[in-house]
């Protein structure tokens, strides 16, 4: 699909995926509307239903921290979840042609590796299951009012800006020369927030109908430890590691995404390796 001149609306246009997703669109001649908090509020069904109408929604307004969800559930929940149903009704009365949403991992203690879309849905904290409440509203519009729907499921996403992350963390720390961190064994699959754009300019661009959902990542895993000698290599400098050995309960030692089913139907795979996305960063 030629996605040149069409309305794109893109909820939280101000965060780490709206600001990247809007220069993008823009390079793509789309015409993009902006909503964020300047514009309005998604948790408020007056100020949402008052929004010009587009042909496409990406939802991406939310909040995305889960160590401020256990200190803040409500918001927590009445922002992704709530804020989701009301884009959800928009997208109903507005005929949207295609809503995409950016979920998040769902998956928890992984029972095997790599984890695909089938693997069960364990969330552990209140910011896991308001994500995945705002599924739950997608499935439920897409079923009752045929919506076509596009799901994400972003492994762990860094990028320019971030805050109360261990990449920024780490950051914050090499002008010391001493670096310490809660726990350096624990694995993740990282991706670059360009990767995580570039699959959603793919999905606006395909002919996908119905429902789907797909996981993003770069499948591959990588330890704390791993991380950091990769920026210290990059950043040049001579930096030790002070490791607390304070590991969270229930945490999760590794995760890594199968990332075949958007491979194969949406012909995305990320380009960015760990490397190359931490030195747009460091240096």
């Amino acid at each position: 699909m030629d996605i040149s001149q069409k309305r794109i609306l893109v909820t939280g246009s101000d965060g780490l995926f709206g600001k990247c997703l809007v220069e993008e669109l823009k390079k793509q001649n789309c015409n993009v509307l902006p909503f964020d908090k300047a514009q309005g509020d998604v948790t408020d069904w007056n100020s949402v239903k008052n929004i010009e109408n587009a042909d496409i929604i990406c939802h991406l307004a939310g909040i995305p921290s889960v160590a401020y969800s256990f200190e803040n559930p409500l918001e927590v929940m009445s922002v992704n979840a709530l804020g989701t149903l009301n884009m959800l009704e928009f997208a109903r009365k507005n005929k949207i042609k295609k809503f995409i949403f950016i979920s998040s991992y769902l998956y928890g203690n992984p029972k095997y590796l790599p984890i695909d879309e089938k693997h069960p849905l364990q969330p552990g904290n209140p910011y896991a299951y308001s994500k995945l409440a705002a599924e739950a509203f997608c499935e439920g519009y897409h079923k009752a009012y045929g919506i076509p729907m596009i799901i994400f499921r972003p492994f762990n996403v860094y990028g320019p800006n971030q805050k109360n992350m261990v990449i920024p963390a780490i950051l914050e720390q090499l002008n010391s020369g001493k670096v310490v961190l809660k726990d350096i064994e624990p694995k993740r699959d990282y991706i670059y927030v360009s990767d995580v754009i570039s699959a959603i300019i793919s999905a606006f661009q395909s002919n996908i109908d119905g429902y789907k959902v797909f996981n993003l990542g770069s499948g591959k895993s990588h330890s704390v430890r791993e991380l950091a000698e990769i920026i210290f290599n990059i950043s040049g400098k001579k930096v030790s590691i002070v490791n607390l050995k304070q590991r969270r309960p229930n945490e999760i030692m590794d995760c890594i995404a199968d990332i075949t089913k958007a491979k194969n139907i949406l012909g995305w795979e990320p380009k960015i390796s760990l490397a190359e996305g931490l030195a747009k960063i460091v240096l």
